[in-house]
């Protein structure tokens, strides 16, 4: 008979249901070159989305499993012993035989009987006799590895159990426990990312980031903005070159850098590529540089104001507390000092951010929203203003950009591709 079964990517359980109509590819040689291809996992088809016969299953999951270098593997990440050359050119030598002889043995015989006859088909005894032969002070090594004791912890027990699973398969009965125990993991779903590959830096995007970095070296010089470093050394002068650096950083990063592969990462649920989330990033960033273009208060731009703030925030912290002022009125200064210091932060930190970014740029949203949503609040209470005035337009601006840190954009960009789609 045949199964056909559900999508194995759906995070269920895959499910089997009788269809006399189902056909593998296996079957059938117009179906995909009469091939059916699959992850062991679950067994299932990627073409015809069919339980592939349960002898090829079965024969796949023993030549995954029955490696020298699979079996081994745990001795040498878990327990860190350096893995004998000589026992994996041994094993080897012993395991290879065995592989081509299941694949070519009774190939006449039922999927199901096949099955039975792969399992009656069983080694260990063999390949423990053959690796004693070999090792005959396997006892005095004391080493996990060449430890070939069917009931002890080594390899002999690595190849017993393995045995023991190949008796035991049952293909009805498959499952995500089941290819736990085999070792398996299960396969990540790329069947709704766009799967184009990344290409370099367009030129545009190289031309808008080289403009930047040259307007950014001249509003330096244009403002004297250099005259900083007079009078300054050590800590106080490195501080400052980091400072100047932060711009330079952020539109390199911006500009110049993109994936080179795509990065698959779960954010609430919602799957979007690397590729994707960056190129939000870049828009947000965007808005927030033009924010910080405009004059910010009294000063006469963003940057500018960025410049001041650790100066301005030490002085609030150390002369401004001494006025008596309202304790609010006192946090409404001071978080308004290091508002520009925020939002910068939040950004910079997200974009060096490498693995997993996404998750870090929800987290960064979170708090750059919160930060201005309190400043806001203390500011409503204290003062009033309710909206923004034409002094602190960017201020919220900048606010805003902290938007397109989520990787969801708190849902807003589903909404507005669906509305433009439509």
């Amino acid at each position: 008979d045949r199964v056909k079964v559900a999508d194995s990517t759906s995070g269920e359980e895959p499910w089997w249901i009788e269809d006399d109509e189902a056909q593998r590819c296996d079957d059938n040689p117009d179906l995909h070159y009469g091939l059916c291809e699959f992850d062991t996992y679950d067994g299932i088809c990627w073409h015809c989305k069919n339980m592939v016969h349960p002898d090829i299953h079965l024969i796949h999951l023993i030549c995954d499993r029955r490696r020298a270098d699979v079996l081994l593997e745990w001795f040498h990440n878990i327990e860190g012993e350096d893995l004998d050359p000589e026992l994996l050119e041994e094993l080897d030598r012993i395991l290879s035989p065995l592989e081509e002889r299941d694949i070519t043995s009774h190939p006449n015989l039922p999927p199901e009987d096949r099955v039975k006859a792969l399992q009656e088909m069983d080694d260990r005894d063999y390949i423990l006799s053959q690796l004693e032969a070999r090792f005959p002070d396997w006892k005095e090594r004391n080493l996990s590895q060449v430890d070939l004791d069917p009931g002890g912890v080594g390899l002999g027990y690595s190849i017993t159990r393995l045995y023991d699973d190949i008796h035991s398969f049952n293909q009805k009965e498959w499952g995500p426990g089941w290819a736990a125990e085999w070792g398996l993991q299960k396969p990540q779903d790329l069947s709704n990312i766009n799967q184009t590959p990344v290409e370099d830096p367009s030129y545009v995007s190289r031309a808008v980031g080289v403009f930047l970095l040259a307007a950014y070296g001249w509003y330096v010089l244009e403002e004297h903005l250099l005259e900083a470093f007079e009078g300054t050394s050590g800590a106080g002068a490195e501080f400052l070159c980091w400072l100047f650096l932060i711009p330079v950083f952020v539109i390199h990063k911006i500009f110049f850098n993109t994936p080179k592969l795509e990065q698959i990462i779960t954010t609430e649920g919602k799957k979007i590529t690397e590729e994707v989330y960056e190129q939000r990033l870049k828009i947000a960033s965007g808005v927030l540089i033009f924010a910080l273009i405009i004059p910010w208060w009294g000063f006469s731009s963003g940057f500018q104001a960025l410049r001041w703030s650790p100066q301005d925030a030490w002085f609030v912290l150390t002369e401004a507390r001494l006025w008596g002022l309202p304790l609010l009125g006192y946090i409404h200064w001071q978080m308004s000092t290091l508002l520009p210091l925020v939002f910068v932060a939040t950004f910079v930190a997200t974009w060096s951010k490498t693995s997993p970014r996404q998750e870090f740029g929800r987290k960064a949203s979170n708090f750059h929203l919160l930060f201005f949503a309190v400043w806001y609040l203390i500011g409503i209470y204290q003062w009033g203003n309710f909206l923004p005035q034409e002094w602190n337009y960017a201020v919220f601006i900048a606010a805003a950009s902290g938007i397109g840190l989520h990787p969801t954009a708190y849902g807003l960009a589903e909404k507005f591709s669906s509305r433009t789609s439509e």
